[in-house]
């Protein structure tokens, strides 16, 4: 191997990267590979990536809905907003999609029922 030459960084190769930076034989071995499969095999292959990053985000919503609907029965502040003013405080008592995004509805101590973005909310540690 001169100084130009770089190895293969798979495990248990010792060949040299050829000027595109791939090993001839790994290479070589996924050619050989794709080219055995049939269109559907290939359309099998395609659609499971597809659908592997489709679950990802899917259950990525899911925790994020899972925690806004923890602030239910929580004690929650404002912290950002323009129309309920800041620090105003309460139990949660809805957390769910509005018409216009997530919006969470609490009762202040004086019986005031105050409706917001939940982006506009905080849990208060208890």
């Amino acid at each position: 191997m001169t100084e130009t030459q770089t190895p293969c960084t798979e495990a248990a190769c010792d060949t040299v990267l050829n000027r595109d930076g791939r090993c001839e034989d790994h290479h070589r071995e996924a050619k050989a590979k794709t080219e055995t499969m049939t269109p559907e095999d290939l359309d099998f292959a395609a659609n499971a990536s597809y659908w592997a990053g489709a679950a990802a985000a899917a259950r990525q919503q899911q925790e994020a809905a899972k925690r806004l609907y923890a602030l239910k029965g929580q004690t929650v502040t404002v912290v950002k907003g323009r129309k309920v003013p800041l620090g105003t405080t309460g139990v949660c008592f809805y957390s769910g999609e509005g018409q216009w995004g997530w919006r969470v509805g609490f009762k202040t101590e004086d019986g005031e029922t105050v409706w917001t973005a939940v982006t506009n909310v905080e849990a208060v540690d208890a």
